[in-house]
């Protein structure tokens, strides 16, 4: 599994014996606990863990209830590990639907829990509900279409993917060789190293032939001859930023009028 520490919520009745056993594992850090689900609710966009062990029976809010929650309230919500205690596939079917990473049958000895936990922990991105995921697509868009990157050129289809990505899943801007390039190739069905490659030369032309007050508003005025332009790494960053930002506005606002 991946060499960072991750973040554990744990949603559950079961929730003080489960944190006994993520404890003991140094690579996994508990950050906060309850078998209430609408005190859970608050807790995890509050505390933004990696990871959630989600049972379904709480109190206040049940555990499908509380994936919808989040999915509602989060830009970056944690990736699910939702625990069934009963055998039902209908249940289980619902939980990955509603976006839960993986949902099983809780394990008789709980111990089981680690290795789900740690494949929840190398998969690179949580499932989000549809909404969130076409929101932050459509805010990287708009701000490479203001930019002045040219919808022909393929790496603003990585950009615009690469900037979604990140600003959902922010550990993958440590990592863009590593895991983001790999991400972004499977998905388009090209290598990394064309990933790469796709992208450098779309901030070369954006450099060249873009709206230069929105680059200069963006990225400040590191747009000189004498620094240059910014690394992929710097780019994509910047715009996941703007999505992560204005992402959290447009949900406020969406909660606000609910």
């Amino acid at each position: 599994m991946s060499a960072e520490i991750q973040r554990v919520y744990i949603a559950s009745a079961q929730a003080e014996i489960i944190e006994r056993i993520v404890l003991a594992k140094s690579y996994f850090c508990p950050v906060g606990q309850s078998s209430d689900g609408r005190k859970a609710a608050g807790e995890i966009r509050r505390l933004s863990p990696d990871l959630l062990i989600l049972g379904s029976a709480l109190t206040g809010l049940d555990g499908l209830a509380l994936i919808d929650e989040l999915g509602n309230s989060m830009l970056a919500p944690p990736r699910i590990l939702f625990l069934l205690p009963m055998q039902s596939e209908t249940w289980l079917h619902m939980a990955r639907e509603k976006g839960a990473d993986l949902a099983e049958n809780l394990p008789e000895n709980l111990e089981m829990l680690i290795p789900r936990l740690e494949k929840l922990a190398d998969m690179p991105l949580a499932r989000l509900s549809g909404k969130t995921e076409e929101m932050r697509i459509s805010l990287a868009g708009e701000l490479l279409d203001e930019l002045g990157v040219p919808a022909a050129l393929k790496g603003r289809r990585y950009m615009l993917f690469g900037a979604a990505y990140v600003a959902c899943a922010p550990h993958l801007a440590n990592a863009y060789s590593r895991k983001m390039y790999p991400l972004l190739g499977d998905k388009f069905s090209a290598t990394p190293q064309a990933v790469e490659r796709a992208i450098r030369t779309a901030i070369e032309n954006t450099w060249l032939h873009g709206n230069l007050p929105a680059i200069q508003r963006l990225f400040g005025f590191s747009v000189d001859a004498e620094r240059g332009k910014p690394t992929n790494a710097e780019f994509i960053s910047m715009l996941a930023e703007h999505v992560r930002r204005e992402g959290e506005k447009q949900l406020l606002q969406t909660q606000t009028i609910r």
